[in-house]
């Protein structure tokens, strides 16, 4: 049984970073946001703020990140459902494009807070 789990870890593992190559290679917003993340790092250490900026800066990243790549994948198979443009995938699109929207204004939120 614990050998089953390791090796379901380490198969969950290698999807993830699978998914993670994929969403920085595909994507040009994704690697914006780790540009502006990294940026947001040096800013916290510049004006020595503390150590739950960096942890609420992270967890936000980490959500955004998240929701980045739900966007993506519900992209790719709206394009691998219907290629031709339809009114349902347009509004599938755009609303996986609110949610990351939604969460980049509160990142922003929070970088003005600070």
């Amino acid at each position: 049984m614990v050998l089953k789990l390791f090796r379901q870890i380490k198969n969950a593992t290698s999807y993830s970073i699978d998914g993670l190559r994929f969403l920085i290679s595909s994507e040009f917003a994704a690697r914006v946001e780790v540009y502006a993340y990294f940026w947001f790092l040096v800013l916290l250490f510049v004006i020595k703020a503390p150590l739950e900026n960096y942890l609420i800066g992270t967890i936000l990243f980490l959500v955004l990140i998240a929701v980045e790549a739900l966007n993506t994948a519900v992209e790719v198979i709206i394009d691998r459902i219907t290629p031709e443009k339809s009114d349902t995938g347009k509004r599938a699109k755009d609303l996986g494009s609110f949610a990351v929207m939604c969460l980049l204004m509160t990142c922003a939120l929070y970088v003005g807070y600070i």
